[in-house]
């Protein structure tokens, strides 16, 4: 790989390279605009397609819609959801314990069923 070769400046040299640049004068205004304004044709900028009446009116109905649609499902939903599955009726425990405990929360409508004292190596489960 080749390496390009630096050139140094002294000091002296810079100074005269700086005062040999000629600084551009500003222009006017009304030339920088006209300037700017025909550069802008070779950047053409994105424009958004102009909404009609029946464009809006279709999307708000199909939000309106959507939203329908998950209110009547979730209350279609609340109402074939049967509430008795969350219930114990009976139950039976066959292997040896102390007692049995049924918790029930009716606000979050969930139930617990709790066995004490159920020795887990007698029944030939180990953890």
């Amino acid at each position: 790989m080749k390496h390009a070769k630096q050139k140094t400046v002294d000091g002296a040299d810079l100074r005269r390279r700086l005062r040999a640049d000629t600084v551009s004068v500003p222009m006017a205004s009304h030339e920088f605009w006209g300037d700017f304004r025909a550069r802008t044709q070779f950047h053409p900028q994105y424009t958004q397609e102009p909404r009609t009446v029946f464009n809006t009116a279709l999307r708000w109905g199909a939000a309106a819609a959507c939203c329908l649609l998950l209110v009547a499902g979730a209350g279609v939903w609340n109402f074939l959801t049967p509430k008795a599955l969350s219930r114990i009726k009976s139950f039976d425990v066959t292997v040896p314990h102390d007692a049995v405990m049924v918790l029930r929360d009716d606000d979050s409508n969930s139930t617990l069923l709790w066995i004490v004292g159920m020795d887990e190596a007698e029944n030939g489960e180990h953890g």
